[in-house]
């Protein structure tokens, strides 16, 4: 389709896409083209990372033992909303909120609860899918001496058991171009004080595979903010060493530590 000297490229019974983005398995595809000067060859398009993005923002009040709770937003945007909007089609509104407090549930540490208490602009796919809720944590700080330690990021990483392989023999194809922009802030308890959050990272391979994440004290809480793009979706074999070193140093900065003191210790000093 043209219009006013640009080209769209739509695919009328994906209804649950918004105008303009063609369902992820139709991207980058070839095909044929009838026109009036005969039949060509073309490639649709492919998307782009930020046609599909997950935004996650947190609010948590950890507490002496380790656990913490608060209020999570979930913002889904192109792919990441028509997915989700086209797995739970047939679902009711007690459906499609059991189906993503499951999902929401298995991206936070294991025990952890969510539970929502809206979803909006569900039929609107002009939107985002937005999802709020709140969250329990049932570990997600561990004590060590007079200090409690915890991960720089709340969330699993993606693709986290995708290359403990050493070797591969074919290619690696992902399936659609993505990024994940996080925003949490980890208010101290009673009787803590930040102590240290770790350096600012940023792994940058060009522009196919970034990934940020930095921590900042704010008084007794801690502002995270990570940002991972998935700028590519195929890769050759030759690639999977410089991939798997890049996911495994995503790992291991999400499990950086962000260190809490006792007050009664530092008092003591």
């Amino acid at each position: 389709m043209r219009a006013n000297g640009k080209e769209y490229w739509l695919d009328p019974a994906a209804t649950y896409y918004p105008f303009g983005l063609l369902p992820w398995y139709e991207t980058e595809s070839k095909g044929v083209r009838v026109a009036k000067q005969g039949a060509e060859f073309v490639t649709t398009p492919a998307a782009a990372s930020s046609d599909s993005t997950v935004v996650r923002r947190a609010d948590l009040e950890l507490k002496a033992d380790g656990s913490a709770t608060g209020e999570l937003s979930v913002n889904l945007t192109g792919q990441s909303a028509a997915i989700r909007r086209t797995r739970n089609r047939r679902d009711d509104e007690a459906g499609r909120q059991k189906s993503l407090e499951k999902e929401i549930r298995n991206w936070l540490p294991a025990g952890s609860t969510f539970e929502i208490s809206r979803i909006a602009d569900w039929e609107d796919t002009s939107k985002p899918v937005r999802v709020e809720g709140t969250l329990e944590v049932q570990v997600l700080g561990s004590a060590a001496g007079h200090r409690m330690i915890l991960p720089e990021a709340l969330f699993a990483p993606n693709f986290a058991k995708s290359f403990e392989a050493e070797q591969r023999v074919n290619p690696v194809h992902f399936e659609f171009r993505f990024e994940q922009i996080d925003d949490i802030k980890i208010h101290a308890p009673a009787g803590f004080k930040i102590e240290t959050v770790p350096p600012k990272q940023v792994i940058n391979t060009g522009a196919a595979l970034t990934y940020e994440i930095a921590s900042e004290q704010q008084g007794d809480s801690v502002e995270v903010k990570r940002h991972f793009v998935l700028g590519d979706i195929d890769y050759p074999r030759e690639s999977y060493g410089p991939l798997r070193s890049f996911f495994g140093l995503v790992r291991t900065d999400d499990e950086a530590k962000v260190v809490l003191e006792s007050t009664q210790t530092a008092k003591g000093n």
